[in-house]
C-alpha cells in the first residue's frame, strides 16, 4: 500500500533542492520565480513533515545538516526517476518527447547546429533548450542535473567527477553516468 503524502510534498522537495544548491532562500526563490517567504514556508513544512532539521540557521547563513544531505540525494534521485517515468510513458508509439536541456560553449554550439537541427527534425515532439555557458559551468550544471547534456571544448574532465564521455572528439558530450 502506498502511504498518502501531502499534495505539496514534491514542491517542498523542489524548494529544498534549490536552497541546498544555492545556500540561500533568496537565490532559490529567484531561480524558482517565487517569493522568499514561499520558499521558507516550504522548508518549514518539509522539516515538520519529516520531523527533522534540514538546515542549521546561523544569522543569514544556511548550513545543510547531515539529514539534509541524505534528503538531497533522495530528492535528486526522486526527480530523476520522475523525469524518466514521464519520458517512458509519455507516448504510446515510442516516439521521443519532452524537453532536453543542453549546455554549450558558443564555438561548440555553432559546430553542433546541424546535428541538433537534424535531431529536432526527426523528433518534433522534443524541445531542445540550449544554454550558453563556460565549460566549467556546463560540467557543474550537468553534475547537478540542471542540464541533461553538455557540449564543450574541454579536452579532459576534472578529477572527482562521475561523468561519462559519450563522444571523444570535438565537441565533447558529457552527461551524468546514471
Amino acid at each position: 500500500m502506498i502511504p498518502e503524502l501531502n499534495g505539496d510534498f514534491l514542491q517542498w522537495l523542489r524548494g529544498f533542492y534549490y536552497v541546498a544548491k544555492t545556500g540561500s532562500v533568496r537565490r532559490a526563490a529567484e531561480l524558482m520565480h517565487r517569493n522568499p517567504s514561499t520558499i521558507s514556508y516550504q522548508l518549514r513544512s518539509l522539516e515538520t513533515e519529516l520531523n527533522t532539521v534540514l538546515f542549521d540557521r546561523y544569522k543569514k547563513s544556511l548550513q545543510i545538516t547531515p539529514e539534509g544531505k541524505k534528503l538531497l540525494g533522495w530528492t535528486i534521485t526522486t526527480f530523476e526517476t520522475l523525469q524518466s517515468m514521464r519520458s517512458a510513458v509519455g507516448t504510446s508509439d515510442g516516439r521521443l518527447q519532452g524537453d532536453i536541456f543542453l549546455g554549450a560553449t558558443l564555438p561548440v554550439a555553432i559546430m553542433a547546429v546541424d546535428a541538433i537541427a537534424a535531431f529536432r527534425a526527426e523528433n518534433p515532439q522534443v524541445n531542445i533548450r540550449i544554454q550558453r555557458a563556460l565549460s566549467s559551468e556546463i560540467v557543474q550544471a550537468v553534475k547537478e542535473s540542471r542540464l541533461d547534456f553538455g557540449l564543450t571544448g574541454m579536452t579532459a574532465l576534472p578529477t572527482q567527477d562521475t561523468m561519462e564521455i559519450l563522444l571523444k572528439a570535438r565537441p565533447l558530450l558529457v552527461m551524468r553516468k546514471d
